[in-house]
């Protein structure tokens, strides 16, 4: 199968806090380990054994279930973004593998472009 990244995102605000929380406008996102943006941050805590805290706002634009990748870009911002806000410096090779553990779609959408994908979403380099 052929990936092609879009120009359709979310908007997800990153802020220092003393605990991690997620907001959304959107209704019937959760807001639990259910949702990829917290469990990012908390698999990015336990990758750098770390207890980081921050608030999370999530404006939904990407129409949930819709097979966009919405969560998994969501995900992947969340790992890039919180690198940085925490300050860890884990190198983006990591950031996918932390990423892959939590959706096989989500260092595509580390990446921009297009790329050929296999399996359950895997980049192929053929």
């Amino acid at each position: 199968m052929l990936m092609q990244s879009i120009e359709l995102h979310d908007d997800i605000i990153f802020e220092t806090g003393d605990k991690l929380t997620i907001e959304t406008d959107a209704d019937g996102i959760p807001l639990d380990d259910g949702n990829l943006v917290l469990r990012a941050a908390k698999a990015l805590n336990e990758f750098a054994s770390t207890g980081y805290g921050a608030k999370i706002t999530l404006i939904k634009r990407v129409p949930a279930c819709a097979g966009l990748g919405g969560g998994s870009g969501d995900c992947a911002a969340a790992l890039i973004a919180l690198n940085e806000l925490w300050g860890l410096d884990i190198p983006l090779e990591k950031l996918m593998y932390i990423g892959a553990s939590i959706g096989k779609d989500v260092p595509f959408c580390m990446a921009t472009g297009a790329a050929r994908v296999k399996g359950a979403g895997e980049s192929s380099n053929s």
